[in-house]
């Protein structure tokens, strides 16, 4: 697949100011915001076939530092009578063995309480959003988190604003390696 072909997709620029790639989309922060400019973006550009999400994560079952690319999107938070007979308003699978992220509509800083329901991995504020746009229109998504912060840490949002840079080297390194395959 053409480089040219995949987009690279975050909500801050923070979070992936290293990463060279033909392709770039800031979104904002949130789910409303993500799903908003990505949907727009592969409207006007129908040649996109993959987009890749370089962003931070709290973790829950990974340690801080750690790189997850993440397959199961799970819309946090969100809940109503019959859900379970529209299983993709709650969970999205782009494999069938992977972590699993949550994306809420605020900062989480407290242990989720569907983290004891469902096994997640990490939560943040926009991949499910990503994840189900990518799905309407038929393209490929990749998701890879970097673990800034966990729950119920001490300072979790100022840790999160020192760590949320940091991941863009690593993110580079990934960009490498799928541009290479």
């Amino acid at each position: 697949m053409s480089k040219s072909k995949i987009l690279v997709v975050a909500a801050l620029y923070k979070e992936i100011h290293t990463v060279n790639c033909p392709r770039g989309l800031i979104t904002g922060i949130g789910k409303t915001n993500a799903a908003l400019k990505l949907s727009k973006y592969l409207g006007e550009n129908p040649e996109v076939e993959k987009v890749i999400n370089f962003g931070t994560a709290c973790g829950i079952n990974y340690k801080i530092g750690d790189v997850i690319e993440c397959t199961e999107f799970i819309n946090g938070g969100f809940s109503y009578p019959g859900i379970d007979n529209n299983p993709d308003d709650k969970i999205i699978q782009t494999s069938d063995y992977g972590p699993s992220v949550a994306s809420f509509d605020s900062f989480v800083t407290e242990f989720p309480e569907e983290a004891w329901d469902r096994a997640i991995d990490c939560v943040d504020m926009e991949a499910y959003a990503y994840a189900k746009v990518c799905k309407e229109f038929d393209v490929e998504f990749l998701c890879h988190k970097y673990i800034t912060d966990s729950c119920e840490e001490d300072e979790q949002e100022s840790n999160w604003e020192e760590r949320v840079s940091d991941g863009s080297n690593l993110f580079e390194i990934v960009w490498e390696n799928v541009r290479k395959s």
